[in-house]
């Protein structure tokens, strides 16, 4: 049982990095045997991106990670008229996306075996960090079956200030939410360049309901994230956030066989770079992989960077800009 629910924690500053956002706006969908139907899915990239994003759904009634992968596409950069796509499986020649700019997938000639969760990702050009994937999932049913009384919800986006505690609220709601079953996890960090996998991620925090069994609820910290707790009402409260605690965080919630997803995104105020008391040279961006600083005696301010070159991030083990493979987390995938 592998389902999640997410919140992204992010650097702020002067210029922010790329967030992906997936939306579902129809979570619950019906179809027969035979028939067709469509499940839709919606994105935004702010700041918006030079390339086109890649485009993938999975199949998996418990979690995007480690599903089946039904369908990929993205446009041709450089010539967007153009597309590249492939469909998998069962599904081989029984899907379509239509507009990889809002990526509906409709899939034809249903089969029982269809009827399952399905996950939306979208996946900011070359993704190299938790900010440029997302993902949500569409349930498919079949019709005349009852559907599942079951949604989690998640606070809105939030900002805080380096240092301050904040909390990050996860329910779950619906007359099918019975001891229910919370997971937290940060992520993804992705290897090398098969970002269709959804990367990988860390376990944070896990807490069980067991009330109905007369029990306290069961409560476990992985080792290593002591700056965090849950609380009663099963939020993660981040104790002294910091400019490292950046990333994407998600909340798995499992109720018998039923799962939800959301995501919402917390930013973390980053003082502003100066050069003051450092030596001349180059430094890396804690707000955006693709950019960088350089101090220069005689300048008081900082000068602010491109790269230049789609794919490269400022290596700050070489001090300049290179390939994302090249560079390790969070910035590139080198392991």
């Amino acid at each position: 049982m592998k389902l999640v629910l997410g919140l992204l924690v992010l650097a702020v500053g002067a210029r922010a990095i790329t967030i992906v956002t997936v939306t579902t706006p129809e979570p619950k969908v019906e179809g027969v045997v035979g028939g067709s139907v469509e499940l839709k899915c919606e994105f935004d990239i702010k700041p918006n991106s030079t390339q086109p994003p890649t485009i993938a759904w999975f199949k998996g009634n418990t979690d995007f990670r480690g599903a089946e992968r039904i369908y990929t596409g993205h446009k041709v950069w450089g010539n967007e008229s153009h597309r590249r796509e492939d469909s998998f499986g069962d599904y081989f020649g029984r899907v379509e996306v239509a507009d990889l700019d809002n990526p509906a997938i409709k899939i034809i000639g249903l089969r029982t075996t269809d009827f399952a969760r399905y996950w939306c990702t979208v996946a900011e050009w070359g993704a190299h960090t938790e900010f440029g994937l997302d993902a949500k999932s569409v349930l498919l049913t079949q019709h005349g079956h009852p559907q599942p009384s079951f949604e989690v919800t998640v606070s809105g986006q939030k900002e805080v200030a380096e240092g301050a505690d904040v909390e990050m609220t996860c329910h779950c709601d619906g007359a099918d939410c019975t001891n229910p079953v919370y997971d937290w996890f940060k992520g993804p960090a992705f290897a090398g360049s098969d970002w269709v996998t959804t990367g990988n991620y860390t376990q944070i925090a896990a807490k069980v309901d067991l009330s109905l069994l007369g029990s306290a609820p069961l409560v476990e910290i992985e080792d290593g994230f002591g700056q965090f707790s849950l609380t009663p009402s099963n939020s993660l409260l981040l104790t002294g956030a910091q400019v490292s605690d950046a990333g994407r965080y998600w909340c798995k919630v499992t109720s018998g066989g039923n799962v939800d997803i959301k995501a919402t995104v917390l930013k973390v105020k980053v003082p502003e770079f100066t050069c003051a008391g450092k030596a001349d040279g180059y430094y890396p961006d804690p707000e955006d992989c693709a950019m960088y600083y350089q101090c220069l005696t005689g300048f008081p301010q900082p000068f602010h960077r491109p790269c230049g070159y789609a794919g490269m991030v400022f290596n700050p083990e070489h001090l300049y800009c290179d390939w994302a493979f090249n560079v390790g987390p969070p910035c590139g995938s080198k392991v």
